[in-house]
């Protein structure tokens, strides 16, 4: 019998272009969405940044708004106090 008609069992390790083509473009994939993110992060750690320093900036604010709130509290309760007598 001839065995050019029967297919052959076992592992096929041909090579052609079109695995060539998708090893390079999984390649090119990869490196550009590792660029790609790299850019967003620092984008976004530069957002953050900016973030940081405008919250500092009302650290004082806040403070003093709850010390304000703190002192008139007591001058209400003084003048209750004091208009109770």
């Amino acid at each position: 019998m001839s065995e050019t008609g029967t297919p052959r069992r076992g592992l096929d390790l041909t090579f052609n272009i079109g695995h060539l083509l998708v090893i390079v473009t999984v390649i090119a994939g990869l490196a550009g969405s590792h660029y790609v993110s790299g850019y967003r992060l620092g984008l976004l750690e530069k957002k953050f940044d900016r973030i940081e320093a405008k919250l500092d900036g009302f650290a004082p604010l806040i403070t003093s708004a709850a010390l304000t709130e703190h002192r008139i509290g007591e001058l209400e309760r003084r003048l209750a106090q004091m208009q109770r007598r």
